[in-house]
């Protein structure tokens, strides 16, 4: 029976069969077992724990680094009609106090939110008024090793998943070597066969590494992006400075280019993400 409704909530995400490791974590986040996910970029981990909120019993919380993620995925989810919000700092009063009102009225299956906001006093009323389901850590290895620095809230993670009784956690990440995958595990309570790992080769990945001198890396960019099929491109850099001055420099390159970072507004960031998306950014 379960197999059936699995299957037919798969399809529901338009989806025919699993990939690989994805119906594992999705039963062991249905039969209450806590699970890690080490899954490459692009292989489905958001199904593994979207489909256990379909499900699955109470609220399902995802904590995403990434506020634009987190804005794509509550659209997505929205269009195939399952009810998602997401709660960070950008959120006015009045949009708080609505999602408030969805969340006791149990209207909302998946609440994402980055860790940063997992203490402020209105998710610590959410929870306290909320029923505890699956808790998902996206991005866990920033529990492990260098990636506390990065985001040093998920050190809090462990201690707001135990404190407020969920059924289980899924730790989801790209990558994670075997020491970082036993530190989720010790921190989670994971047992050794609720650990999965798919292999990391994607046929639709190129990889090239060019070795540049600093004065060079710009007009090499340039050149890469005038070749065809190289755009859209997301560019990254060290530093938002190192983002603001690259922006302007592909812009006089004859480019259109946008800027995106977290010194930026939030409404500003919104509308960089909603162009780019749209088409209207190289």
């Amino acid at each position: 029976m379960l197999s059936s409704t699995l299957e037919d909530t798969l399809r529901l995400f338009g989806k025919e069969r699993f990939r690989p490791m994805q119906r594992e974590l999705v039963e062991c986040a249905l039969e209450g077992r806590s699970c890690i996910g080490i899954l490459p970029t692009g292989s489905g981990k958001s199904l593994c724990y979207q489909i256990p909120a379909v499900l699955g019993n109470g609220l399902t919380v995802v904590v995403s680094p990434l506020i634009a993620l987190m804005r794509d995925q509550v659209a997505g989810l929205e269009r195939l009609g399952v009810a998602a919000a997401r709660y960070d700092s950008t959120l006015a009063e009045e949009d708080k106090a609505a999602l408030m009102d969805r969340l006791t009225s149990g209207s909302v299956r998946l609440l994402f939110a980055a860790p940063e906001s997992l203490e402020s006093p209105w998710i610590r009323q959410a929870m306290e008024l909320v029923p505890p389901g699956l808790f998902v850590v996206d991005e866990a290895h920033c529990l492990s090793e260098w990636g506390h620095s990065f985001r040093p809230d998920y050190l809090g993670l462990p201690g707001f998943f135990k404190k407020h009784g969920f059924r289980c956690v899924m730790a989801l990440t790209a990558t994670a070597t075997e020491r970082v995958c036993r530190d989720l595990a010790g921190l989670f309570g994971v047992r050794d066969e609720c650990i999965f790992r798919a292999a990391p080769y994607r046929a639709n990945i190129f990889r090239q590494v060019e070795t540049l001198r600093e004065q060079d890396k710009t007009a090499r960019l340039v050149e890469l992006l005038k070749e065809e099929g190289r755009r859209p491109a997301v560019v990254y850099t060290r530093t938002r400075k190192d983002a603001e001055n690259l922006s302007y420099e592909l812009g006089k390159a004859g480019f259109s280019v946008k800027s995106y970072h977290a010194g930026m507004p939030p409404e500003t960031r919104g509308l960089v993400q909603d162009e780019f998306l749209a088409g209207a950014a190289d």
